[in-house]
């Protein structure tokens, strides 16, 4: 029997972050949204960096941008059962957007195929996705977008230190959130499924880690 695509997000959102407290002690979002602050602060830091429709509406409410992007990351967790650390921010980016973009297959935000995460992040969740004027949340994640495609073009304009060695080796062409940390401000390890793909790059310490399965 084919599953339906709701029953496939309820099942498979429910069993990642389940599999994901076993495994790091602490749901998803803990992590997303620490990345999410770094991610939102650096962006305020840089208003003059244009997305790829032009400057971050200045009036985005901030904790709400950062809601916005703490679930881009979660998501796209979810959707890859990646870790966060190997996350493309290519794709990132355009998470959230494809789930709440007018005619969407996905379901609706607070459904039961797609539930508010428990506390504490429940409120800041609720306060964008189920508080908000659909127009409202809408201008938001078009900010997260555009904060993280800022994100995106900054890190890809790096020195390529690991291009050829990842590309060589595993084919892997793209540009990894783990690669983000030095220019956001994550100092710490940061986990990757693969710590030689990032051998070599300044600022960044990673640690292996388990991906879900």
């Amino acid at each position: 029997m084919t599953m339906t695509l709701e029953e496939w997000v309820q099942q498979h959102l429910a069993e990642f972050d389940e599999q994901y407290v076993a495994l790091h002690g602490q749901p998803p979002l803990a992590e997303c949204f620490e990345w999410a602050q770094a991610i939102e602060r650096w962006q305020a830091q840089h208003p003059d960096l244009l997305g790829n429709f032009g400057p971050i509406d200045p009036d985005i409410d901030r904790g709400l941008l950062t809601t916005a992007i703490a679930e881009c990351l979660h998501l796209a967790m979810v959707r890859t059962k990646t870790i966060l650390g190997d996350l493309d921010l290519e794709h990132i980016r355009w998470e959230l957007w494809r789930w709440i973009s007018p005619g969407t297959e996905h379901p609706a935000p607070g459904s039961v195929h797609w539930p508010a995460p428990s506390a504490p992040f429940a409120a800041p969740w609720r306060a964008l996705m189920l508080e908000q004027a659909a127009d409202e949340r809408w201008r938001v994640v078009k900010a997260a977008t555009e904060a993280l495609a800022v994100l995106t073009n900054t890190v890809a304009q790096l020195p390529p230190a690991l291009h050829d060695y990842r590309l060589r080796e595993a084919g892997l062409t793209y540009v990894a959130l783990a690669q983000a940390a030095p220019v956001v401000g994550i100092a710490g390890a940061v986990a990757v499924s693969n710590p030689r793909f990032f051998e070599g790059l300044e600022g960044l310490t990673v640690v292996k880690a388990t991906q879900p399965s």
